[in-house]
């Protein structure tokens, strides 16, 4: 089933969804850079700073970090693992990395919760986990939203950054952001679909198998049963056969003895010998 998802549609989409998240990263993370080196540029560093709750980080660190957690994610969803404890800990492993990535965004974007998942679900083999999986996993990504987490977590938020633009940029700027997300989300959408579908057509594979194997043993059945018959027509007709070999052979020894008594009857007393004849003849009829 891994290598069939792997090769199929909902690798490709899989694939796509890499592809589509790593442009999402990188566009926030340039959109955050060059909000920075803007606001350096044309002092507005100040006012930035007093809008803020904490210190931003160095600038060249959001793109540089963004990549390079993307790519740790990207290399553990390699690993290859079997379904239980080990892929509990990869997946945990990759959702730390993400909120990583996403705390380095200030969390402007945790759509790459959704492709961890889609990796994850292609490595879970019995279907009554995969659900309740996927409902744990979209569970922790709603919880993942700025205002959520900006209690916890001292972050600054991506139109912070925006400041740097003009109202019609920023405008232009967050929505093509919200329809790369959407994207990805209806990317998502479509891979669960696949795998639904996927799950389905294998089920319909092992239910033909088994009617194929039943109807198998059911034409054995039907043999064994003719066989069966045959067999006991078999010891019906020896039965029979034993019968009338057992009857025919005792009244041919009466017959036998009548016969020998004539004889022995015919010179000493031909009435009485004619008589044991007329009287074995009768018996026989």
């Amino acid at each position: 089933m891994e290598q069939n998802e792997k090769n199929g549609p909902s690798g490709l989409v899989l694939t796509a969804m890499k592809d589509l998240n790593l442009i999402i990263l990188l566009y926030i993370a340039l959109l955050m850079w060059a909000g920075v080196r803007g606001m350096i540029r044309q002092d507005m560093a100040l006012d930035f700073l007093t809008g803020i709750s904490s210190l931003p980080m160095e600038e060249w660190k959001i793109p540089f970090l963004t990549v390079l957690l993307y790519g740790a994610v990207l290399l553990m969803m390699e690993i290859r693992s079997g379904a239980g404890g080990g892929l509990l800990l990869k997946t945990c492993m990759e959702i730390l990395v993400g909120f990583w990535s996403g705390y380095v965004l200030g969390f402007g974007y945790t759509g790459i919760v959704l492709l961890i998942l889609a990796d994850a679900l292609q490595y879970v083999p019995d279907s009554r986990w995969k659900f309740p999986f996927a409902i744990g996993v979209c569970l922790l990504y709603l919880l993942l939203d700025y205002n959520l987490l900006s209690a916890a977590f001292h972050t600054i938020p991506l139109e912070a950054y925006l400041e740097y633009y003009r109202r019609d940029v920023r405008s232009v700027l967050l929505g093509i952001k919200n329809m790369l997300v959407s994207l990805n989300t209806f990317l998502f959408l479509v891979y669960m679909i696949l795998m639904v579908r996927s799950q389905m057509s294998e089920k319909n594979e092992e239910l033909n198998e088994a009617n194929e194997k039943l109807r198998q043993a059911n034409v054995q059945l039907e043999e064994y049963a003719r066989e069966a018959e045959r067999m006991v027509e078999t010891r019906e007709r020896n039965r029979l056969a034993r019968e009338i070999h057992d009857t025919l052979g005792h009244a041919l020894t009466g017959i036998i003895t009548g016969l020998e008594a004539c004889t022995v009857l015919l010179d000493v007393a031909p009435e009485a010998a004619k008589e044991q004849l007329n009287l074995e003849i009768d018996k026989k009829k």
